[in-house]
């Protein structure tokens, strides 16, 4: 079974041959063990295009850096590979929403477009194309971007105070950047898009429920809306504990689930979206990935597929490795996602919510 057939198979739930697997490295880490990657990663292939580590350059930069993005909010980063903070917003004062444009699309240059889409079609032929990241820092994000142009304090108390003006922000960010953006993607070719906000704290959801539905429910489903209509797959990505909102992200209709593992409990997860919709793995990077014994990480993967996968798929198999994660934890992750996503379906069985 081809690469882009097993994804899809899986995000589907119409059994895959095994569960998908997807590569995630800080540049930090692959400075140090591009060889030994390069090396182990040839036995457990990414579902998701080429394998293959090239040293990273060393940054010239010198840090803490601060820089104005194409938004117009000036960022403080303290390390390489960390996102920092904004420390200056764009939109200071409400007043200048009337003159706020979105920042012109890297693809809507049309050099810029035709590499896109050269690039996506070079790697259809080894594996599922998604676009994970947005064209700016951080990702194809709505509650994060505002929060960025406004400054966090500012924001939480817009959503209260200014609700009109927040509704209205968010519409332009929905219309100029979002969909914008989908729409360039998928005329290029991509197979899944993915919105991606972090909603939760360690123990909740950072608004009430009532307030996310009430203003970003809505925009959210205008994108999922159009990128089905294009019969593409969406993935949408939230760190945080979330249960509050999951059956939301069922009933908006995403495809896949991308969350945050160690705020909550296979169990949990399992309660409310297996069977109902697909998940993108996050290996526990707070703990195991960073700290855990190889042994530990291989019955956690264990647990995890026999958990929150059904005997049809449901499943894609991804651990976002940090520059402090030791690599003899990453080979017993590795292993253990290729040992157990072919088992998937003996660790499973036959319940009675599989599709």
């Amino acid at each position: 079974m081809q690469s882009r057939e097993r994804v899809s198979r899986s995000i589907h739930f119409e059994e895959p041959d095994r569960l998908p697997i997807c590569y995630v490295f800080s540049s930090e880490f692959v400075r140090k063990y591009a060889q030994e990657l390069n090396e182990f990663l040839k036995d457990y292939p990414s579902d998701f295009g080429p394998a293959g580590f090239k040293i990273p350059e060393e940054e010239e930069e010198t840090y803490p850096k601060e820089y104005k993005d194409e938004w117009g909010c000036v960022w403080l980063d303290l390390l390489s590979g960390m996102m920092g903070e904004v420390k200056k917003p764009a939109l200071k004062d409400w007043n200048q929403l009337k003159n706020f444009r979105v920042p012109p699309l890297p693809y809507e240059n049309e050099e810029n477009f035709k590499l896109l889409k050269e690039n996506i079609e070079r790697n259809h032929s080894q594996g599922y194309y998604v676009s994970i990241w947005g064209c700016f820092r951080g990702g194809f994000n709505l509650f994060e971007r505002m929060q960025w142009l406004r400054g966090i304090e500012n924001f939480y108390v817009d959503l209260v105070a200014n609700k009109e003006k927040v509704e209205e922000l968010a519409d332009i960010i929905t219309e100029e950047y979002l969909l914008k953006a989908a729409k360039y993607l998928i005329k290029a070719g991509v197979d899944g898009f993915t919105l991606a906000d972090d909603w939760g704290s360690q123990k909740d959801l950072l608004i009430s429920p009532k307030l996310w539905r009430e203003i970003f429910k809505p925009r959210y489903q205008r994108v999922i809306d159009f990128v089905h209509s294009q019969k593409v797959n969406l993935t949408f990505h939230s760190d945080g504990y979330i249960m509050q909102i999951l059956p939301d992200f069922i009933e908006m209709g995403v495809d896949v689930l991308y969350p945050q593992f160690s705020c909550t409990s296979f169990e949990e997860l399992a309660k409310i979206c297996r069977g109902k919709i697909s998940i993108l793995t996050d290996v526990d990077r707070q703990y195991l990935l960073p700290y855990g014994k190889p042994s530990e990480m291989k019955e956690y993967v264990k647990n995890m597929i026999k958990t929150l996968a059904t005997s049809k798929g449901g499943l894609i198999l991804r651990g976002s490795v940090g520059h402090e994660v030791p690599l003899k934890n990453v080979e017993a992750m590795y292993e253990a996602f290729w040992e157990y996503g072919k088992s998937y379906k003996k660790l499973t069985g036959e319940r009675e919510n599989d599709r």
